[in-house]
C-alpha cells in the first residue's frame, strides 16, 4: 500500500485496485482480530470461572469430610484462605496457562521462589 502512494499514477487502474485488495484484507484482519480476542478471552474466563467453583466445591465437601480431630488442627482461617486467595488464582490463570495456578495452590508457595 504504501509503494502505491509513494509511486502514485491516476491512470494505474491495475495498482489501485491492487492497493484496494490489500486494504480491505487488512480491514477484515484488524475486525475478526478485534472479535476473536474478544471470544477468547470471554471463554477463559468462563473456563477459570467453572473451575472455581469446582474446586470450592471440593474444597467444601473436604472439609465436611474432616474427622474432629483433623478439624482440630485445621484452623478456620485456612480454609477461608483457600476458598478466597488460592482458588481465585484460576480465574486469571487459564489466560496464561492452568500449569502455573495449579501449582501454586498445591503446593502453597510461588514456583518462582522455589530454591533448585
Amino acid at each position: 500500500m504504501i509503494i502505491y502512494f509513494e509511486n502514485y499514477d491516476p491512470e494505474d487502474m491495475a495498482a489501485l485496485y491492487e492497493t484496494l485488495g490489500y486494504a480491505a484484507g487488512l480491514s477484515v484482519c484488524s475486525i475478526g482480530l478485534a472479535l476473536l480476542h474478544h471470544l477468547y478471552f470471554y471463554h477463559v474466563q468462563r473456563t477459570g470461572m467453572k473451575i472455581r467453583v469446582a474446586m470450592c466445591h471440593m474444597i467444601y465437601n473436604k472439609a465436611l469430610c474432616l474427622s474432629s480431630s483433623a478439624m482440630g488442627k485445621t484452623t478456620t482461617g485456612q480454609i477461608v484462605n483457600l476458598l478466597s486467595n488460592d482458588v481465585n488464582k484460576f480465574d486469571d490463570d487459564p489466560r496464561w496457562g492452568l500449569g502455573s495456578g495449579s501449582s501454586r495452590c498445591t503446593s502453597g508457595r510461588n514456583p518462582s521462589l522455589v530454591k533448585t
